[in-house]
């Protein structure tokens, strides 16, 4: 599926957000979306709609992370879609591209070294509670 210019510059809006954390470590918390293979068979996790704990801001639609062995040890289960995780980690700037292969080279944020991973709940059980706490009043 190709991304349209305007999703691409979105996305782009939304990361530099990150740019006044550049290599400053925080909570973050995120929705479990699924698993994911890069090269070598490295596990990968798709987290979306990451917000930072300190201020409750939305800083991104989505990120790509290794699955790490403190998510490994998360729970004795693969996640599911839907549940929320919480973890630190550090703000870091990378290169995408490359000039030797003809990729326009850009710079993009990402989280690297989480720690601290925390299974916070799941959208079924929030789901579930809004509406108990709904139908008592």
């Amino acid at each position: 599926m190709i991304k349209k210019i305007n999703d691409i510059h979105k996305e782009k809006r939304m990361r530099d957000q990150l740019l006044p954390l550049n290599e400053w470590r925080g909570t973050f918390r995120g929705t479990f979306e699924r698993y994911g293979l890069k090269k070598g068979n490295k596990v990968t996790v798709l987290l979306k709609n990451i917000v930072f704990m300190d201020t409750q801001e939305l800083i991104t639609d989505h990120i790509w992370m290794n699955d790490t062995l403190g998510m490994q040890n998360l729970s004795l289960e693969k996640l599911e879609k839907g549940q929320i995780v919480e973890f630190d980690a550090r703000v870091q700037k990378y290169r995408k591209g490359s000039i030797a292969r003809n990729i326009p080279v850009s710079y993009d944020f990402k989280l690297t070294r989480p720690t601290q991973w925390k299974l916070v709940s799941s959208i079924q059980q929030i789901s579930m509670l809004l509406n108990m706490l709904t139908k008592k009043v």
